[in-house]
């Protein structure tokens, strides 16, 4: 069984649109973001949520990456200022990872390109 035409100019659009993203000379952002499958994993779930702990995202991505890359991506990505720690309400002793307001607006551009291509 075979994929039908509709969902292969589906798959190849995605594809490009993936390559275009992670290429963009402009955007260091995205450039981070795509720079494997736990990186774009790990900016993804964050951009998408505002309660990550560092040991959420190891639970959750304990099969895509060792406690200590999921670490560095997310040193790596505070270090450019991608994204900021912010101590819980809830409980002081944690912190949740948040996208930087700077690239606020580009992700969303992303999110709408996706939600009208695909």
């Amino acid at each position: 069984m075979s994929v039908s035409d509709n969902y292969k100019q589906v798959l190849k659009k995605y594809a490009y649109r993936i390559i275009d993203i992670a290429t963009q000379r402009e955007s260091e952002f995205f450039r981070f973001c795509y720079t494997n499958r736990l990186h774009c994993v790990i900016m993804l779930l964050i951009c998408s949520d505002e309660n990550y702990t560092y040991e959420i995202l190891c639970k959750r991505l304990s099969s895509l990456g060792s406690r200590s890359s999921i670490k560095n991506v997310l040193d790596m990505a505070v270090g450019k200022k991608f994204l900021i720690k912010k101590k819980l309400i809830t409980d002081k002793r944690q912190q949740v990872y948040v996208l930087s307001e700077e690239y606020i607006g580009e992700v969303k551009n992303l999110a709408k390109k996706l939600k009208e291509n695909y």
